[in-house]
């Protein structure tokens, strides 16, 4: 009986395999490790990619706008200067037209005054100077008017100094318009 349990024993024991944990494989684990490591650095790499393109973006955008802004500057300042030039020469226009007409209207105002109390060749000059300002000058037409009227360098005619009355009227002169109605060499 001894035997036998004892034989019974080893046999048991020898039968039976003790548990064992399994193995894990460890290049398998390692591997996987490693991958793991490389998708987060590249997980990490495309993240920090894609806010430098951002930023990049950002600040291309930011440089069309300061491009933009600057090029409209440029043009509104262009357009100024241009505005004050066309001002400018306005006002100069304005100020020569302005010197002109005085000019016009002194040289008028001294030919009447020759016309009037000239001699016979001044009045005769004047005359002659009249008839081209008469051209553009309800003034120079009455004067014209008077210088028929009166024969001053001039013979007496009334036919043409009602006519250069008559123009200077409807020209505008109150003066011509006056003589003209009250005429009675023009009615």
């Amino acid at each position: 009986v001894i035997n036998v349990r004892a034989a019974s024993h080893t046999k048991y024991k020898t039968n039976v395999k003790p548990k064992v944990k399994p193995k894990v494989n460890f290049k398998i684990k390692a591997l996987t490790i490693k991958i793991l490591v490389v998708s987060l650095c590249l997980l990490s790499v495309s993240i920090v990619g894609v806010k430098v393109y951002q930023e990049i973006q950002r600040k291309k955008e930011l440089a069309i706008i300061v491009e933009q802004k600057l090029a409209l500057e440029k043009e509104q300042k262009i357009a100024l200067e241009k505005e004050q030039k066309l001002a400018l020469e306005k006002e100069q226009k304005i100020a020569l037209e302005k010197e002109q007409k005085l000019a016009k209207q002194q040289q008028l105002k001294d030919a009447e005054e020759k016309l009037l109390n000239g001699n016979k060749d001044q009045r005769k000059i004047i005359m002659g100077q009249l008839a081209k300002l008469a051209l553009t000058s309800s003034n120079a037409m009455r004067l014209l008017g008077v210088g028929y009227y009166w024969g001053m360098g001039v013979p007496i005619n009334y036919k043409l100094s009602c006519q250069w009355y008559k123009k200077s009227a409807e020209a505008g002169n109150q003066e011509a318009k006056v003589f003209y109605d009250k005429s009675t060499k023009c009615n």
